[in-house]
C-alpha cells in the first residue's frame, strides 16, 4: 500500500518570461533584417550560418527559415572555386583581425547562373567578455550601378572628348512649382 507521495514543485514563471523575451527579441531581429533591401547574414565563430534575411534567402529560392543553418557558405553550390576562396578569406580576415572588412567589388554567381558584382562588408560580433563570437555580413548588389556608370561614361564620351551635352529644356509652370516662380 502507498503510504505517502513525495513531490517537487518549481516555479518556472521567471524562466517562461525569459524564454518569451528571447523569442520576441529574435523575432524583432528577423523583422529588422527582413526590411533591409540588401543581403544580410550572421555567421558564428566557425563560419556557420546563424541567420539570413528574407532578401538573401529569396534570391536563392528559399525562405529565411529554409536557409541551411550551420552551412559553411550559403552560396557554395553556385560560386566558382575562386569566388568561394575569396569569401572564405573575407570571413577568416574579419575573425582574425577583429576589424571590419570591406570589399568594394567582387563577382558572385547566383544559383540561376547569373553573375553579379557585389560590395561586401563584414563586422565582428563580440560576446560579453569582448571575444569575437562571429560576424555580421551585408552584401549589396552593385551590378546595376556599375552598368549605369558604364553607360554614363559611354554617353559622355559619345560626343568626343570635352563635347558638352546640352541640358534638356526646363518645363514652364502654369502656377507655383518647385524651382521657379509662378507664371502670370
Amino acid at each position: 500500500a502507498v503510504t505517502g507521495v513525495v513531490g517537487t514543485a518549481m516555479d518556472v514563471t521567471a524562466l517562461k518570461r525569459v524564454e518569451d523575451a528571447l523569442r520576441a527579441s529574435r523575432q524583432l531581429l528577423q523583422t529588422v533584417f527582413d526590411m533591409i533591401p540588401l543581403w544580410v547574414f550572421v555567421k558564428d565563430r566557425d563560419r556557420r550560418l546563424v541567420i539570413v534575411n528574407r532578401r538573401m534567402a529569396a534570391d536563392h529560392g528559399l525562405s529565411p527559415l529554409e536557409a541551411p543553418r550551420g552551412a559553411p557558405h550559403f552560396l557554395s553550390a553556385a560560386l566558382t572555386a575562386e569566388q568561394t576562396a575569396n569569401f572564405r578569406a573575407l570571413d577568416r580576415r574579419v575573425l582574425e583581425t577583429g576589424e571590419q572588412v570591406e570589399q568594394a567589388s567582387c563577382e558572385a554567381t547566383l544559383p540561376n547562373g547569373e553573375s553579379r558584382r557585389q560590395r561586401t562588408i563584414r563586422v565582428p560580433l563580440r560576446d560579453e567578455q569582448g571575444a569575437i563570437s562571429g560576424f555580421l555580413g551585408v552584401i549589396e548588389d552593385i551590378s546595376l550601378a556599375r552598368e549605369m556608370e558604364r553607360m554614363k561614361s559611354e554617353f559622355t564620351a559619345g560626343g568626343g572628348p570635352g563635347t558638352p551635352h546640352p541640358a534638356p529644356p526646363r518645363p514652364r509652370c502654369a502656377g507655383p512649382c518647385l524651382g521657379g516662380p509662378a507664371r502670370r
